[in-house]
């Protein structure tokens, strides 16, 4: 499966240049599961041409840079919120399965329709979160990094994705779609996660292969 990862973008203030950029861990994480990865670029007159050129069979949203509606927002960047968004309506007429890592998550629910409220405690931290609904999917989960200043309370998510973990204050850290084959953390799989790498590489595994070749 050739899974297409989408950058954050990065502006270099002497030069004014557009970086995209994507964290290497990614391809490790990707190569343990014994899957192929390639970054999405952000100047794409058309992304959804290119994936389907590229043969791209599953995407993940990576995070970094806040989305760019959003006020007091920070570091954001218009190009990769068209390039997201584009990529996300072709996976919802397509069934193109879609992981969303924190900004990814994000995205989906804002895609549709939810919305976003600033949280407290989950920059450069670890902290609880707890499964509901009686979803066993993360009962082995008890803390995980977190690196988001936009979270997502129960009431903002939007109708189409069900909750699966909160954390303490609430505020959703896993979800997924109600049809679709979208799964949303806002927690970092690709980074330290304490204890939790083995879950998360099985968590990782189970997502694209129950989704592999669903095109």
């Amino acid at each position: 499966m050739l899974v297409g990862l989408t950058q954050r973008v990065e502006v270099v203030a002497k030069t004014r240049e557009q970086r995209d950029c994507l964290d290497q861990s990614w391809f490790k994480r990707l190569d343990d599961l014994n899957l192929s990865g390639i970054p999405v670029p952000n100047s794409l007159n058309n992304p959804v041409k290119w994936a389907k050129f590229i043969g791209i069979e599953a995407l993940i949203l990576t995070g970094g840079n806040d989305l760019s509606h959003l006020n007091n927002a920070k570091n954001t960047a218009l190009t990769r919120d068209v390039t997201e968004s584009a990529l996300l309506t072709w996976s919802s007429e397509k069934r193109v399965p879609v992981l969303g890592i924190c900004r990814g998550m994000q995205l989906m629910n804002t895609f549709l329709g939810g919305s976003l409220s600033r949280v407290n405690g989950h920059v450069a931290n670890f902290h609880n979160i707890k499964s509901i609904d009686g979803d066993n999917t993360f009962k082995n989960y008890q803390k995980v990094n977190s690196y988001h200043e936009w979270g997502i309370n129960l009431s903002e998510l939007a109708a189409d994705l069900k909750p699966l973990a909160v954390a303490d204050d609430g505020t959703v850290e896993a979800c997924m779609h109600q049809s679709l084959p979208w799964l949303g953390l806002m927690w970092h799989p690709e980074r330290d996660n304490g204890d939790l790498k083995d879950f998360d590489a099985k968590l990782l595994k189970s997502f694209f292969t129950s989704n592999k070749n669903i095109l």
